[in-house]
């Protein structure tokens, strides 16, 4: 499981005379950065100490001129700054500000770097990695951050008797996790080991060449013990560039953190996320300079010119069947449900740029396609519905759908609800809430058809399918299918490239086969960025960009 879902998309395009070959460089480049295989990575990796902070560092005078201020759309739901449940777009910039991991996002690749690690090996069979701190580390507090630390705080996230966190079955490669968290082992059984106060040890259950990208999280940054038995706010005591020093209904106010390792590199004193939302007064400050960049969208009259970042990203939009029991849990319900739809019409509404069947960025995989012809696909639907008991949609029970807040999701959820009430006379009923009532927490969502985009948090076709196995702590569809699970679990377990993405693409084909999620479209980001007032900003398609490489100029 990975990845991060947007807190709303933006639904205005800009289409010109040249939007064809945009959309074809875009594509191109996309391809390109599709094909880099995680097989890749160094067996050792090296940061540099130089610039570690000293134990009482001084603490200087603070430029409220030197500010970073970033728009964003508040959207429906409450950011969070515990990194270990930051799991919208909103949180995760916010969240990553104030809390750092053993690595992080290069801001002009996305690729991992060494972050509060300075170094790390692997050992040759890649069961072994070893990571090294770097010297001095601390909280803002003054309090020194240990190996041991890092251990305490991604446990905390996985205890089967708490409230696990989304991320927690990313980690079920280090053995003994899985068992831990399901409350089947022993604590003492988990391979994670402090060697001193500088370095851990983490031993996995089969190589994963990708974990340096997987530790990017921002769910497996380090957190204060106080943070972490909640005696102390997120944001108040940071392992990150900054940490809170205010917070209100429509911004929030961070400062440079003096105890952050690379302290002097932070490019701003302050970070300012102004939370108004779409209003004149923001768009008006965005083109008079007092917001530098707008993750939000800004009229064309209000642009400065050459500000537009327009890109695809590693990322899916979905329908999906989330139901864990009862008839919109069985596969042949799902099949027939799915047949009655034309779902190059859904994909067509709201003109995407970027419409698709697979739901890894760049597979080559395609679901098993259906009769042409709506009385083929309603015999088709029929004929499933009969199989499963239910004789012409006879004795189902009203479908529960949710989507979010977006002109063009809400235009296609009707349009799919109107296909199965009309064609099979089913009762639909369509709310329109927050992700995060269905997202967070899918295990307790009581919907049984939803929406989502995915972003994947690494270049993986993994970071999409992970999630749907049976033992994954963020199953978005409830999906339980041992097929399914035997060949993610082998792909994650074999070091052989080719075998790997056979296995993957296999189980990519099941998944859509099954009707389980029905991809819509690669989705794309769309960034404001004044580049004349500030530098360290670069375009990736994860979207990514860590805030201490930004400054002004």
């Amino acid at each position: 499981m990975s990845g991060r879902i947007p807190l709303r998309r933006i639904d205005t395009l800009w289409y010109n005379a040249n939007m064809e070959s945009i959309k074809g460089m875009l594509l191109r480049r996309f391809s390109l950065i599709l094909c880099m295989v995680c097989f890749a990575f160094p067996l050792v990796a090296k940061g540099s100490r130089e610039q570690a902070s000293p134990p009482r560092p001084e603490l200087s005078i603070l430029d409220t001129n030197n500010t970073l201020v970033v728009a964003i759309d508040p959207g429906e739901d409450l950011i969070t700054m515990d990194p270990r449940f930051a799991t919208d777009s909103n949180s995760v910039l916010v969240a990553s500000s104030v809390s750092k991991g053993l690595c992080d996002y290069d801001p002009r690749t996305a690729m991992p770097i060494p972050e509060l690690a300075d170094s790390w090996t692997v050992s040759p069979d890649g069961l072994v990695w070893e990571f090294t701190l770097r010297r001095g580390i601390r909280f803002s507090d003054g309090t020194p951050i240990t190996a041991t630390d890092f251990i305490e705080s991604w446990l905390s996230s996985f205890e089967a008797s708490k409230d696990r966190t989304s991320f927690a079955s990313l980690l079920d490669i280090v053995q003994g996790i899985e068992e831990w968290r399901k409350g089947i082992g022993s604590l003492r059984k988990i391979a994670l080991e402090a060697v001193g106060s500088d370095r851990l040890r983490i031993k996995l259950n089969s190589p994963a060449p990708y974990l340096p990208m997987i530790l990017c999280n921002v769910g497996f940054s380090v957190v204060h013990p106080e943070v972490r038995n909640g005696t102390a706010a997120a944001g108040k005591i940071s392992s990150g560039p900054y940490l809170l020093r205010e917070a209100s209904e429509d911004r929030l106010v961070l400062e440079r953190n003096p105890y952050y390792w690379n302290a002097a590199s932070s490019r701003c004193d302050y970070l300012e996320i102004d939370m108004r939302g779409e209003t004149e007064a923001v768009y008006e400050a965005y083109r008079n300079g007092d917001i530098q960049w707008a993750q939000m969208f800004i009229p064309r009259e209000y642009q400065t010119g050459g500000d537009l970042f327009f890109s695809p990203q590693f990322s899916t939009s979905f329908f999906y069947f989330s139901a864990a029991s009862g008839p919109y849990a069985d596969p042949k319900v799902r099949k027939a449900l799915y047949a009655m739809v034309d779902w190059d019409e859904i994909r067509r509404i709201g003109s995407q740029p970027f419409p698709t069947e697979t739901l890894v960025p760049g597979s080559d995989v395609r679901p098993t396609r259906l009769p042409t012809s709506p009385l083929e696909r309603k015999a088709l639907a029929l004929g499933l519905l009969q199989e499963a008991g239910y004789p012409d949609a006879t004795g189902l029970p009203p479908l529960i759908m949710a989507v979010h807040r977006g002109s063009q999701v809400a235009t296609a959820a009707e349009r799919i609800a109107e296909t199965w009430s009309d064609q099979l006379h089913l009762t639909v009923i369509l709310d329109t809430v927050p992700l995060t009532v269905y997202a967070n927490h899918p295990e307790q969502s009581p919907y049984h058809f939803a929406c989502l985009t995915w972003i994947g948090d690494y270049y993986d076709p993994s970071a999409f399918l992970t999630m749907w196995t049976s033992d994954s702590t963020f199953n978005l569809g409830n999906y339980e299918n041992e097929t399914y699970d035997a060949l993610v679990h082998s792909a994650l377990a074999t070091m052989e490239p080719q075998a790997r993405h056979l296995m993957l693409s296999t189980a990519e084909q099941y998944l859509l086969d099954e009707r389980t999620v029905i991809p819509t479209s690669n989705s794309f980001s769309i960034n404001f960025v004044r580049t004349d007032l500030i530098d360290g900003w670069y375009d990736n398609p994860l979207n990514i960009h860590p805030i201490q490489s930004i400054g002004r100029i």
